[in-house]
């Protein structure tokens, strides 16, 4: 065997290197892609992968009758490490036995595979099965396995002293973190309004202190479990099952997320960003609605809508911003299934967006507002909703008319509250009179109706106007003022009432003459003016 050696290493290619080239092997299989087939190994410590077939054996089949042979070599204490060899067969390659046992053959191909010569590989070969042959059954024996019990302790106490740094420290960072607040820690404001308080800001680290703790105390406790079974002969194949169920996945999928990692690093940051924009937004234009925040020029009822204006334009313009970054954008499945919600878009949605358009030109006209008394065409009501696509009016009679923003825009509106809260709504009725009546008593008469009347205003008082001079009547308008347009209705209805007594008191008829008569100039029809 000491010629054998001998002979490698006057070929340039020494023992040490070529495990240290093996060992690259392995650790750049590992981090490729998915186990190979063809393992060979003896307790979970690969020896060889296989690429090769002989004759009707695949790689996975050449490794599975390996492996036994090498299991029953462990269990056969009558075989020593010494009495593990390589020959070479003419024709079969290198054949590595155990005692007399042929363990496997070494081909041409899998030496190539491996980037060795067939000798190379097996006396690489060879000395590793020697070596993990020794350590399986010193790790065996009583003195073995007193060692890997004392290991286990050692981890155990090591398990239990982290776990009580964890806790320390989480404990230590809370009380920490309390007294840090109003000196470090302090609210976010934009000038008097604040944006973050105090107390969310201290809640959210005392959320990432907990998730630590959790995280912290799964780890050591992943890494605990394997570590002690690894130090058992019996129970460690178990710890690499357990490493393998991390590790095999990661290793699965490492080769396919490795690229996209730095794109999907980016969108989360895009959308985080987007997210704690729009929290911020909507905080900011609710401050406005409320009136904690003003600006000049900019009206309350503006806030709400504005803000949907730009919670849409921040996440389209997120949108296209990650859409290059998303794993499969490009694929022509990807590209069909936009432009089919495209179609369908712009095919459905004509109508919902012109009355999403009308809405945003009546929020910044500001026609009116909700609680507005207002005539929309042929619909009266009080607003009691105005959203992007419709308008909401509620009649006197308790009925609820929806008006498509379109159809409001297109009509004209007229709103009897816009300045009844500071001047008062001028409300008018029409009464005509024969020329035979005074028009001095008519408008006593009609500004006493106004007076004894409900939810009219003595300042600015009403007054009278003579409207029209027809053939046969005088036309009166009486007007007076209103701060309550939403009870226009009653208002009307008392006052009308009140007209009627008022007129029935005088002994005046409300009526309209129409007399037919031949003049011959000399009489005449005037009322009789008081002489005062």
């Amino acid at each position: 065997m000491r010629e054998t050696l001998g002979r490698y290493w006057r070929q340039g290619l020494p023992l040490a290197w070529l495990r240290l080239g093996m060992a690259l092997t392995v650790l750049l299989s590992l981090g490729a892609g998915p186990v190979p087939e063809g393992r060979v190994e003896i307790n979970g410590h690969e020896i060889i992968s296989l690429t090769a077939r002989i004759g009707s054996l695949v790689p996975a089949q050449r490794a599975q009758l390996i492996n036994q042979r090498l299991e029953r070599l462990v269990a056969d204490t009558k075989i020593t490490a010494q009495d593990v060899t390589a020959k070479q067969e003419t024709g079969e390659g290198w054949l590595v036995f155990g005692g007399n046992e042929i363990l496997l053959a070494i081909t041409d191909a899998d030496a190539q595979a491996a980037g060795h010569t067939p000798a190379a590989l097996a006396a690489y070969v060879v000395s590793e099965v020697r070596r993990l042959l020794e350590e399986e059954r010193t790790a065996r024996s009583p003195r073995g396995l007193m060692i890997g019990g004392a290991w286990a302790a050692g981890y155990t106490v090591l398990l239990a002293l982290s776990l009580f740094g964890v806790i320390w420290l989480h404990r230590f960072a809370m009380r920490r973190l309390i007294k840090l607040r109003g000196t470090w820690v302090r609210s976010i404001r934009i000038k008097t309004l604040e944006i973050l308080p105090a107390s969310r800001i201290i809640a959210a680290l005392t959320v990432l202190l907990a998730i630590w703790r959790a995280l912290a105390v799964l780890c050591l406790l992943y890494l605990y479990i394997p570590l002690v079974l690894r130090e058992f002969p019996r129970t460690k194949r178990h710890a690499d099952t357990i490493f393998a169920y991390v590790l095999t996945p990661l290793r699965q999928v490492s080769g396919s997320i490795f690229d996209v990692v730095p794109n999907l690093l980016l969108i989360g940051v895009y959308v985080l960003l987007a997210r704690y924009l729009l929290k911020v937004l909507n905080y900011i234009f609710a401050a406005i609605e409320s009136g904690r925040l003003v600006f000049a020029g900019f009206y309350a009822d503006w806030a709400r809508p504005t803000y949907q204006i730009v919670r849409v334009l921040v996440i389209a313009l997120t949108l296209a911003v990650v859409l290059p970054y998303i794993p499969g954008s490009s694929s022509a499945a990807f590209q069909g299934i936009s432009v089919f919600f495209g179609i369908l878009l712009s095919l459905g949605s004509t109508s919902a967006v012109a009355n999403a358009v009308a809405g945003l030109v009546l929020t910044y006209m500001r026609p009116f507002r909700v609680g507005d008394r207002v005539e929309i065409g042929s619909s009266k009501g009080t607003v009691t909703g105005k959203t992007l696509l419709v308008t909401r009016l509620r009649t006197p009679w308790n009925i609820d008319i929806t008006v498509p923003n379109a159809a409001v825009l297109a009509n004209h509106i007229v709103n009897h509250s816009t300045h009844a809260a500071e001047r008062g709504v001028v409300l008018h009725v029409e009464v005509t009179l024969g020329y035979d009546t005074p028009w001095r008593q008519v408008h006593e008469l009609l500004l006493k109706a106004a007076e004894g009347s409900d939810g009219l205003l003595k300042e600015p008082a009403p007054f009278v106007w003579q409207v029209a001079l027809e053939n046969s009547y005088i036309r009166y308008q009486l007007n007076a003022y209103t701060r309550e347009p939403e009870f226009m209705e009653r208002i009307y209805s008392g006052l009308l009432q009140n007209l009627q007594d008022s007129f029935n008191r005088a002994g005046i008829e409300i009526m309209s003459p129409e007399y037919h008569s031949l003049r011959d100039g000399n009489a005449r029809t005037i009322a009789t003016v008081p002489r005062g």
